[in-house]
């Protein structure tokens, strides 16, 4: 375990802690047997020891290609972070034993894709969504750290989800089970655990979301103990969100700017994200959400070089909270306040002046919450067609009691939650369920899994039994709320964005403010604009 000053993590074993290999092949064969052929095209995508031969090779054309598409090319031994590139100048015994034979009475080259590392916190997320993320990510992460703890947002109890009660044999079994559930959702080479986090703070002091904020440190502990390298990639997701499978093929073998040798830790790198609504046949149209996230592992808290990126001055410590009223913005916290998030002149707002000043000109390393919500320049990636570079599977639950527990008790709660259809707890729900009665005809905001813009879809959803399974899941939600309450439309009002504004606090009004502003956004050189960047509202999906 990890004690810090606003609480502790409890960290276990990770899924190959669990597996002998023959278990782990037999799995895998029973995972793979239930994909459709459209799915086994875009999944059968592994290489022998995750490397890639790209010298006159198919496979090598294939993956320029994927860079091409992206506007990058591949990664050049100069400018990557690590030496794990091999080119055609090394010394005979190692080309021997890393290339094998030529193609074409040429050397072949052979690439060793960086390791990918996913961070998220867990909590009541649906199986449905876990199965969708993890089918998407099937065998290319090294490791997904997952944190759960047994309060929500706003301090509310609840229940641990996996846990493992030694003491009750019972209990213990349920809770392997679930676990054994998880960890083969994600496929057998990647390394899963979920860890847990017990807060220590007992008030939100009106800022809900600076649990979450507290919570997510944990994702490095757990990329540090697994083996990260300044080389390897940090994705930071909530678990009902993913990069595409193809994005994430492409950052392991393509050469990102961000990702450079000597890169100065500036910037990170987001996803333009299609979001469903309750259904995959409930996509929200014209509309692109910006995460997941992602910086290299040398940009990383705990990973990097801590002397030339020191660390930047927080908004919390352990004996004051820097968010009380109109203070915090006056009185500049000790260097001693290492948690939350990144204060003004230390990044906050992309304002980095009092650090830069202070460290001759460098950047901060990246906690896992500085790359989920940190501010500054961040490059969306956009294809061509204006398809997706991630999904956003969004309030996939299996009752109206699940969404009325999330939204009554996690950040910027809803009261009388429990006396509401659920259509009137926040616009994102509306929208829901206009598009499950078919009442979207006068908004027309709603597309519907064929019809959405673009070509990537998530590959799990092209099963189209598992389409319709989750559409017919969640029309008979909103018919059973119509039988409890109303019809959807003859009373009351719909869709409030963020429950009782009348009772917002003055760090609610804050967090809206700054919810406002815009992404900035970095034109990479050479690069048309309308192709690969675009500027977003900071717009908050709970």
């Amino acid at each position: 375990h990890v004690d810090l000053s606003h609480g502790t993590f409890y960290f276990g074993p990770h899924s190959h802690s669990h597996h002998p290999n023959s278990n782990s092949r037999r799995m895998d064969k029973d995972v793979q047997a239930s994909w459709t052929p459209p799915q086994k095209e875009l999944l059968n995508d592994d290489d022998h020891d995750n490397e890639t031969t790209i010298n006159n090779a198919s496979n090598g054309e294939k993956e320029r290609k994927r860079c091409s598409s992206y506007n990058w090319d591949l990664f050049h031994p100069k400018n990557d972070a690590t030496p794990n590139y091999y080119s055609t100048k090394q010394k005979s015994q190692t080309r021997r034993s890393r290339w094998g034979n030529s193609i074409n009475n040429k050397p072949t080259t052979i690439i060793k894709r960086r390791r990918l590392f996913l961070g998220a916190l867990i909590a009541d997320d649906s199986l449905e969504v876990l199965r969708a993320v993890g089918m998407e990510v099937y065998n290319v992460f090294h490791t997904v750290a997952l944190i759960e703890c047994n309060v929500t947002q706003n301090l509310t109890p609840r229940k641990w989800r996996f846990w493992k009660n030694n003491d009750n044999e019972d209990h213990h079994h349920h809770y392997e089970n679930k676990l054994q559930e998880l960890y083969r959702l994600f496929g057998p080479k990647t390394k899963v655990s979920v860890d847990y986090y017990v807060t220590s703070r007992t008030d939100t002091h009106g800022d809900d979301l600076l649990h979450e904020r507290l919570q997510r440190e944990g994702i490095v502990h757990r990329w540090k103990r697994n083996g990260m390298k300044p080389n390897d990639v940090a994705i930071v997701t909530d678990a009902d969100e993913t990069f595409t499978r193809d994005l994430l093929r492409a950052l392991q073998v393509c050469d990102v700017e961000e990702f450079r040798r000597g890169y100065n830790c500036r910037s990170k790198i987001i996803a333009s994200t299609l979001v469903m609504e309750s259904s995959s046949e409930c996509i929200t149209k014209g509309r692109r959400w910006f995460h997941p996230d992602t910086v290299i592992g040398g940009c990383v808290d705990l990973i990097g070089n801590s002397t030339l990126h020191p660390p930047a001055r927080r908004e919390w410590h352990a004996n004051k909270h820097h968010h009380d009223g109109e203070k915090h913005q006056r009185a500049l916290p000790p260097a001693s306040a290492t948690h939350g998030s990144r204060i003004m002149g230390y990044g906050e707002e992309g304002n980095y002046s009092l650090y830069r000043a202070e460290t001759k000109g460098q950047y901060p390393l990246w906690t896992a919450e500085d790359i989920r919500t940190g501010d500054g320049d961040a490059l969306m990636i956009i294809k061509d067609d204006w398809s997706p570079t991630g999904y956003h599977f969004h309030n996939f639950f299996q009752s109206a009691e699940e969404i009325r527990f999330k939204y009554g008790t996690y950040g910027h709660a809803y009261e009388g939650v429990n006396d509401t259809p659920i259509w009137e707890v926040h616009k994102d729900v509306d929208l829901g369920v206009r598009c499950a009665l078919h009442e979207n005809k006068t908004n027309g905001d709603v597309e519907s899994f064929e019809t959405a813009e673009g070509k990537s879809r998530p590959i799990y959803y092209l099963n189209e039994d598992f389409r319709r399974r989750r559409h017919a899941a969640w029309r008979k939600i909103v018919l059973e709320e119509e039988e409890a309450f109303h019809s959807y439309g003859t009373q009351g009002s719909h869709g409030q964005e963020k429950g009782n504004d009348e009772k917002k606090t003055k760090k609610d009004f804050n967090q809206k403010k700054e919810k406002k502003k815009n992404v900035k956004m970095r034109q990479k050189k050479g690069i048309d604009p309308k192709l690969h960047t675009t500027t977003i509202p900071m717009v908050c999906i709970v």
